[in-house]
């Protein structure tokens, strides 16, 4: 059995830096390759080869031009110009028994490639905006009908969790029988508990605190506002907040702020928290596990969430999770087991959540277990490529 994963073309794979699908791809096709052939199609980048081996899997580059306009748009113009440059290299999907794309535009090139060399194709949705109505018009307008067309075509689509799955055939009216659901994986080694992070507490003069983690860029989707105004609210506590990711909208834009950004550092000012919610910008991947370990908590407060990568990285470090109930954060967050849910744009009741954590030493080691438990056993990266080979790649081409 011959695999074809498709990549957006705009965060280069293997990441460095974010770019949680990119990581999806990654890790999912190298579990694959235990089962079958698996290819990587990603964007060519300066000093790197046109195919080289990673991990039992080829990643075959194709040469398209990088355009920088507005930040906000950088990304959607970047991926259509790689799309299309996916129609010119027909060679590399031949001889594909299965092409499996991950993204909207790729996504829908991909398909019609997938019709023209006779191959199966599979798109794995990760469009976390399916799971609220609070929509701009791009994403109404062009995305959703765009990625519901996908979605009828593919011989199956994958939801990230059963909530983007449930919305997904509400509103894009796709068919419930060709659309399952199948997690986001983690890799529990190098996630694990017993990373050391004395530089980090150290860096950050955490050790005298109680430090609640977050992990993301840092947009309004995040709700990171809503962090911050819980720390307000227990100012009379040793808190402090760790906010690890990027100062901007998309991980391939160049340095800066986002107004939004922008916006929260005024409102840490206005709080007078200086010193007590500390941005980090972007750090490298192979620092990420420090960070999650060397908090006592780890907080997902957003307003909509697909599934949310992180918290199952939290959980594989042994951290207990608090986090919005919206999306499929409820999900992976099982209530008194391996964390707590607060209702999203609370503030208050997100401190209140925190406050019950700080409390409890025990419950909270108490979730960091079950929480490692469930990751090893739900959420490996292993588990969920098996899934996919048996239920899905297999079913398909019966």
């Amino acid at each position: 059995m011959k695999i074809v994963q498709v990549s957006s073309g705009v965060v280069k794979i293997p990441p460095s830096k974010g770019g949680a699908v990119e990581e999806h791809i990654l890790k999912l096709s190298t579990e694959l390759s235990r089962y079958c052939s698996v290819s990587i199609v990603d964007r060519f980048y300066e000093n790197e080869k046109n195919v080289y081996n990673l991990n039992r899997i080829k990643i075959k580059r194709i040469k398209a031009r990088m355009i920088s306009a507005h930040p906000r748009i950088n990304h959607i113009l970047n991926e259509i110009i790689f799309a299309k440059r996916l129609c010119d290299n027909l060679e590399i999907f031949k001889d594909a028994d299965i092409i499996h794309a991950h993204n909207l535009y790729t996504g829908y090139y991909a398909l019609k490639i997938a019709k023209k060399v006779g191959a199966k194709f599979i798109y794995t949705c990760h469009n976390g905006m399916w799971c609220t109505n609070d929509v701009n018009l791009y994403e109404k307008v062009i995305v959703r009908k765009l990625e519901s067309k996908i979605m009828k075509e593919a011989d199956v689509s994958i939801a990230v969790s059963e909530n983007l799955r449930q919305n997904i055939i509400q509103k894009g009216k796709a068919p419930e029988n060709s659309i399952i659901t199948i997690y986001n994986g983690v890799d529990t080694d190098f996630f694990n508990p017993n990373v050391g992070c004395n530089d980090i507490v150290q860096k950050y003069d955490l050790e005298d605190y109680f430090t609640v983690v977050f992990v993301g860029r840092i947009t309004p989707a995040k709700g990171v506002e809503y962090l911050i105004k819980a720390l307000n609210v227990l100012r009379d506590y040793k808190i402090k907040a760790l906010l690890v990711g990027p100062f901007k909208y998309m991980f391939q834009e160049s340095n800066g702020k986002s107004k939004y950004a922008e916006s929260l550092l005024s409102l840490v000012e206005k709080c007078d928290l200086e010193g007590r919610v500390i941005f980090t910008d972007a750090v490298p991947k192979s620092e990420l596990p420090k960070y999650y370990v060397a908090g006592d908590v780890f907080v997902l407060p957003s307003i909509y969430e697909a599934m949310g990568m992180v918290l199952v990285e939290a959980m594989a470090c042994g951290k207990p999770l608090i986090g919005s109930r919206v999306g499929g954060i409820p999900e992976i967050i099982r209530e008194w087991e391996n964390g707590l849910l607060f209702k999203p744009k609370d503030h208050r009741d997100l401190a209140e959540k925190i406050l019950t954590l700080m409390n409890d030493e025990i419950l909270r080691a108490k979730m960091g277990r079950n929480g490692r438990r469930i990751a090893e056993n739900g959420y490996s990266w292993g588990k969920i490529a098996e899934r996919l080979f048996k239920d899905v790649y297999c079913e398909t081409l019966k």
